[in-house]
């Protein structure tokens, strides 16, 4: 007979029979002995911060199951044992005991909602979750991408439950009096101090309707099949979650006296082209970094015609680049960049801007998320796009500044690729672990562009890369009659265009044409590849008679359902944004399937790999000198195995460095 099936545990003694707070040592071993029976386990941490690689640890966690008796429903508990708040709560290494029993069984499944920052706190405290795991979040960006996947969001959306958003209002009240008391922001407070200083009685409630929740949820998204319909992705995007928790945990060391040297020359500079910018405007000061501010002064001191608008509901993908819309008029690079030549004065605003950006975005944010050896810990997000595609925050290290030519030039005299040096360049400071490491870097080569014609067909494009050319210099002999350095230009802005449906006016823009012009380019190239138009006609009927909703190769569902709108701006931006869903998230998918595939890899064959990063199409990892050319191959043999590219070959470029990300170089592979 079970323990549950003895009725042992004497769960009606509570005084809340569905949620409640332990602070007993006898009560917790009798909980814990209760929770063992049980397949199936919630399971969420409360925390004092966030920086798991410096001092955040666990101060409570909470655990919920299903109740097994009459009338259903789930049963959690709230085990405090570190919260600063001066009341009686569990000692630590016995709640920690009790965690490590249900984590480590690797018989009991736990369903969390991120389970990747479980994982990371789990660790801190010397802990690993084994056995079978569920990720909420994950599961709630399957069902639906265009919904917000916090476990607050979509307890009200998906199950209809406000309760843990009622519970977190109150506990946020709480800590903005705390965070007001200590003169801190919000989220820096919650950095510092998390929620070990809110009283264990609310923290605990809030932690129990956590849990009930992840787990009420799990059996919502078991009722709408979302693991079985989206098999390939789910099992994808899950084991994920241990690959970019193992890369997060290894993190990129800095060179921390270089950044800082770099914050100071950069705010140098942003006080030396200060005056500039304003002398541009006739000696009218502004605030330089409020897009209000410079839309006022352009349109208004120098005249300067604006278009292109800015992005103004969900809808519309961050990761699309659409451009119109109902938004307010852009001021962003490529409007500068388009005004540069009529006001030069907008080629020393980005300048500046740049300048602001490394001072404050690009050093700041890398700063603050530094361990005690100075190796850089990032957060990558699996559901921070609804395209699929992986993001990454504190800092953005997909949005890293590329090195500039042009800096380089006026700086060491010399392009990047002769040697240069770009004064400004972030990528310095990401460094070798060790002399005796070497970091590769693999990028898959045009990938969108490869996608795309593997979707299409487009016969063209199939034999650039049957032939293996180069697709600009191609586009450029089809569309300009020449391949000259300013036709490719021109080619590489169409090329790089299509899988977000670059528009005439959107060309005319980047490649400073006019809107004619722009125009009659596009009209040759789409006379030139005959099956890109066709494509995308063909996509979008199908998306449409799908209402809405299609999967790429890969199995992952996307829904754009304004694409069935009657008004015609709306409807077409939902087609852009399809399209680009479909080029953009097929290429993320390869991405993320080649980091799970190289992971398994490395755990056959502890060549001492160690991934530490991805940006956009590229992988980078750190390896011991003396195995290089050989787990380079093998990286590279695993990220171009897609059988289902049938009509195109997939290509992986391999660079490496021993020095800096600034200086990584190509890679021979010969034997």
């Amino acid at each position: 007979m079970s323990f549950l099936q003895s009725h042992a545990f004497d769960y009606h003694r509570f005084n809340d029979p569905t949620k409640r707070v332990v602070r007993d040592e006898a009560e917790f071993w009798e909980a814990i002995r209760y929770l063992r029976q049980f397949p199936t386990i919630a399971y969420d941490v409360e925390t004092n911060g966030t920086a798991y690689f410096r001092h955040a640890r666990i101060c409570g966690y909470s655990v919920a199951v299903w109740n097994p008796q009459q009338g259903g429903g789930t049963l959690s508990w709230y085990f405090p044992f570190a919260h600063q708040t001066g009341e009686r709560q569990l000692p630590r290494h016995i709640a920690l005991q009790g965690l490590r029993i249900l984590l480590e069984d690797a018989a009991i499944e736990k369903v969390c909602h991120n389970l990747k920052f479980e994982r990371h706190m789990a660790r801190a405290d010397g802990i690993e979750i084994l056995g079978p795991c569920r990720d909420t979040m994950i599961e709630a960006h399957l069902y639906d991408e265009n919904a917000l996947v916090g476990l607050k969001e979509r307890a009200a959306n998906d199950l209809k439950d406000l309760n843990p958003r009622a519970q977190e209002i109150v506990l946020e009240a709480v800590l903005k009096e705390r965070a007001k008391e200590l003169k801190l922001g919000i989220r820096d407070y919650k950095d510092a101090y998390g929620y070990a200083q809110v009283p264990i009685e609310l923290c605990g409630i809030y932690g129990c309707h956590d849990t009930d929740a992840t787990l009420r949820l799990a059996s919502f998204y078991d009722a709408h099949n979302v693991r079985g319909f989206f098999e390939q992705t789910y099992s994808t995007e899950i084991e994920l979650t241990e690959v970019l928790f193992e890369m997060e945990e290894t993190g990129i060391p800095v060179d921390v006296p270089y950044l800082r040297r770099l914050k100071a020359q950069t705010m140098e500079a942003m006080a030396v082209l200060a005056p500039h910018v304003f002398a541009g405007f006739g000696g009218y000061t502004f605030n330089i970094g409020s897009d209000d501010e410079l839309r006022h002064a352009l349109i208004h001191r120098l005249g300067a015609q604006l278009t292109k608008r800015t992005k103004s509901w969900r809808g519309g993908s961050e990761d699309t680049h659409e451009d119109g819309g109902e938004g307010t008029l852009a001021v962003d690079k490529e409007v500068l960049e388009s005004l540069s030549e009529q006001f030069p004065v907008c080629a020393v605003i980005l300048d500046y801007r740049q300048a602001s950006k490394i001072a404050s975005t690009y050093t700041d944010s890398i700063l603050k998320r530094l361990d005690a050896n100075d190796v850089l810990h990032g957060d990558f997000k699996q559901n921070g796009t609804n395209t699929g595609r992986l993001s990454a925050e504190r800092p953005n290290m997909q949005n890293f500044a590329g090195d500039s030519d042009k800096r380089a030039l006026a700086y060491s005299g010399k392009k990047l690729e002769d040697g240069g040096v770009d004064p400004w360049s972030v990528k310095r400071a990401f460094v070798n672990r060790t002399p005796a490491h070497e970091r590769i870097y693999l990028d898959y080569s045009q990938i969108e562009l490869r996608v795309l014609a593997q979707y299409s067909l487009d016969p063209v494009m199939l034999d650039v890369y049957a032939r293996g050319e180069d697709i600009h210099s191609r586009t450029s002999m089809e569309v300009f009659g020449n391949a000259d350095k300013s036709t490719r230009r021109l080619a590489k802005v169409i090329n790089f265009g299509l899988s977000y449906c670059l528009s005439a006016g959107g060309f005319s823009r980047q490649a400073k044409i006019p809107l004619h012009e722009a125009e009659a380019h596009l009209t040759r190239f789409f006379v030139k590849y005959p099956r890109i138009a066709p494509f995308r006609e063909e996509f979008w009927k199908h998306v449409s008679d799908n209402r809405g909703s299609f999967l790429n190769m890969f199995g992952r569902p996307r829904r754009v359902p304004f694409i069935m709108s009657g008004e015609k701006k709306v409807k077409t931006r939902a087609q852009r944004q399809a399209i680009g869903s479909l080029i953009q998230g097929t290429a993320a998918e390869l991405t993320k399937a080649s980091l799970v595939r190289i992971h398994h890899w490395e755990k056959q064959n502890r060549s001492g790999l160690r991934l530490c990063s991805t940006i956009h199409d590229e992988i980078s990892a750190d390896v011991p000198k003396a195995h290089a050319v050989e787990v380079a191959r093998a990286m590279k043999a695993m990220m171009e195995d897609f059988p289902m590219f049938t009509a195109v070959p997939i290509v992986a470029e391999v660079d490496y460095s021993d020095t800096s990300w600034a200086e990584k170089k190509k890679k021979e592979l010969h034997a």
